[in-house]
Order: structure tokens, then C-alpha cells, then sequence
């Protein structure tokens, strides 16, 4: 506990300052919420079908033993997005605040930013992204139902190294067509000429290789949804720092956080896993829970890529 005569109320000062903390009392009496808490009447459930492959074309994809499996209202893929006009999720994971480094694409230009879609119609661009989803009555179910799904895939040329992906377009294969080195930010600040007279003229110069291992966050709960639609209104109750996010410009997905988990998960931009209660509301007309594993977020989250779990 911090130290209770000191006020919560401090601006930016606050850092290396004791802090009243809030949520201790909920806590620590058994009245905190999490995702298991969090449910509405005749929800379903979602979970997802992933790419086994880091790079691969989708080229058919079989829900039919998946449907007839009792309690299962559907298998959705990337098709069924398109045609339902659901485009790529607005996002810019650039940092863009005052304070912030502002960052360029090679030469200067642009930084591509990579179409966020709920699920790739053409492509798996890494082992793990989600390429359909099942919806079933029970959490059990949609998963069962996701391991008889069958997915047609051509593997295509992929690398593990980020040096041998600097290759992309010269013996190395491009992410994105758009970006065809896989080189999306090439940015120099200071003054370059004095900076490589200062090397010149100094008597030693010191070259070191940093290896920067993978990291992600792990929140005590991975991220989870649950979506309902009523009379024009999405709700959504999800643990997550950011909210009131549209789909299309004239497609509201979510216009109020009616309930926030106590654990928020990892402090990142909109993630699919909010997205995904959409496409039920949209095609099942119920409710929709998705709640992943613990694997989640080691491997699926958006720190890494397009997020999700089984």
C-alpha cells in the first residue's frame, strides 16, 4: 500500500511520488471484475482458425464438418468480410504526440501503415493470425469446431532473421507489395555531417550488435470481448486502454465501454479480438464473447502482429 495521507490528485509530477491507489479495497475484498464475470444472456462464443504458416496463400478453405457439428452457428473468413463491406480497421501505430520523434519512410516519404483487416482473404502474413472464425452456443464448442475446420494453404518463401528480410525484393520475399525491401521507417536526426566528421576524427571507434529479443506484454488475463447490438447501439465491455473506434465512416463499432475488466491487458491500440464481437452481432444476431488463452498474448497480440487466440 502506498502511503494514504498523500493525495491521488497529481498532474505530471507525479512520477517518483507516492500515489493513494483506488483499487486496493475491491481488490482485496473478492469485488473486482474479470473477464469470466462479464456475460449476457444467449451469448456466443467465438473462436479462431490460425495459420500454421508465417507466409501462405489461402487458397480454400473447408467449414463443413464444422457446421454440422451441433450448437455451431457459423464459420466466417475473409470472404465474408468483403462482402459484408467490412474494410481494414483504422489505426495508426505511429507515434504522433508532441513530444514524439517524428518518424519517416525511406527517403523521407511516407511510412506505409499495413492494412489491418479482421481476416486476410488472400494471404497469412504470420504463423498464428487468425484466417477464420467459428461461433458457436459454447466456448467448448467453437473450439471444437475450430480443430475440424480445413484450410487449404501454398506456402510461400518466408524468413526468421530481420537482416535476411532486409533482402525483401533481392532474394528475400516482401511482406507487403507496397513496401517491397521491408523497410518501413528510415529516419536521421541530428546533423549527419558532423556526426561522421566527429567518427573520422576520433581516435577509437567502438562497433557493437545489439540482439533484441521478442517481447510482448502479459497481463494477469489476456484481452477479452463481449459485444451486444440494440437499437442502433453497439456496447462493448473489454479489457482494453482505447475505445470509440469506427470501422467504416459509417459503420460504428464501438461508441461506449460499458464495462472495463480490472485487468486491462496490454496498453496497445484496437485489436481484432474487439472486432470479432462485431461480426457475430452482424451474422448471428447475438451477443459475442471472445475469450482467448493464455497464449494469446506470448504469441497473437498486436505487438507482434494482428491479435488474437483460438
Amino acid at each position: 500500500m502506498n502511503d494514504p495521507g498523500r493525495s491521488g490528485d497529481v498532474a505530471s509530477g507525479a512520477i517518483g511520488q507516492p500515489m493513494r491507489r483506488k483499487e486496493d479495497l475491491r481488490l482485496l475484498t473478492g469485488a473486482g471484475r474479470f473477464t469470466d464475470d462479464f456475460n449476457l444472456k444467449a451469448q456466443a462464443y467465438a473462436a479462431m482458425v490460425r495459420s500454421p504458416y508465417p507466409h501462405a496463400k489461402i487458397l480454400r478453405i473447408d467449414s463443413g464438418a464444422a457446421r454440422a457439428m451441433a450448437g455451431v452457428l457459423g464459420v466466417y473468413g475473409g470472404a465474408d468480410c468483403i462482402g459484408d463491406g467490412l474494410r481494414p480497421i483504422p489505426h495508426n501505430p505511429l507515434p504522433s504526440t508532441r513530444d514524439d520523434m517524428k518518424l519517416t519512410g525511406p527517403g523521407g516519404g511516407r511510412i506505409f501503415e499495413g492494412p489491418h483487416r479482421l481476416l486476410p482473404a488472400e494471404k497469412a502474413l504470420h504463423v498464428g493470425e487468425a484466417v477464420a472464425m467459428v461461433v458457436a452456443e459454447t466456448r467448448d464448442g467453437a473450439l471444437d469446431a475450430a480443430e475440424v475446420v480445413e484450410v487449404e494453404y501454398q506456402e510461400l518463401p518466408w524468413v526468421t532473421h530481420s537482416e535476411d528480410a532486409l533482402k525483401g525484393g533481392k532474394g528475400a520475399p516482401s511482406v507487403w507489395d507496397e513496401a517491397p525491401d521491408n523497410v518501413l521507417v528510415d529516419t536521421v536526426f541530428g546533423d549527419r555531417e558532423a556526426t561522421d566528421r566527429a567518427f573520422a576524427a576520433a581516435d577509437r571507434v567502438v562497433g557493437m550488435k545489439f540482439n533484441i529479443g521478442r517481447c510482448t506484454a502479459v497481463a494477469l488475463e489476456p484481452r477479452a470481448a463481449l459485444g451486444s447490438y440494440d437499437a442502433g447501439r453497439y456496447t462493448l465491455y473489454a479489457g482494453n486502454q482505447a475505445h470509440g473506434y469506427f470501422l467504416n465512416d459509417d459503420q460504428l463499432v464501438v461508441d461506449h465501454v460499458a464495462g472495463m475488466p480490472d485487468w486491462d491487458g496490454q496498453p496497445v491500440m484496437f485489436q481484432f479480438h474487439l472486432m470479432s464481437t462485431h461480426i457475430l452481432r452482424k451474422k448471428d444476431d447475438v451477443p459475442g464473447k471472445f475469450q482467448p488463452a493464455r497464449r494469446y498474448a506470448l504469441r497473437d497480440s498486436a505487438e507482434r502482429g494482428p491479435g488474437g487466440d483460438r
